[in-house]
């Protein structure tokens, strides 16, 4: 019985350690995206000059003759 060997590279495939950093680099993107979802800011000021810029489209459509009331 030996003792266990301390070398990395010895004891793992070197040609796997590429498929490993992008698989680890594709989980480390998909838990920033999760995180970044849970903590979604919200911009109450953004959402009301929205709804300016929404009542402004509607008022030069119908000036133009578009039909855009809302069913």
């Amino acid at each position: 019985m030996g003792w266990p060997s301390t070398n990395f590279c010895s004891s793992t495939k070197p040609y796997m350690l590429p498929i490993y950093f992008v698989v680890s680099l594709g989980c480390y993107g998909l838990l920033m995206v999760g995180v970044g979802l849970m903590q979604f800011p919200t911009c109450p000021q953004e959402a009301i000059l929205l709804q300016q810029d929404i009542v402004e489209a509607k008022e030069y459509l119908k000036q133009r003759g578009v039909d855009v009331s809302s069913s």
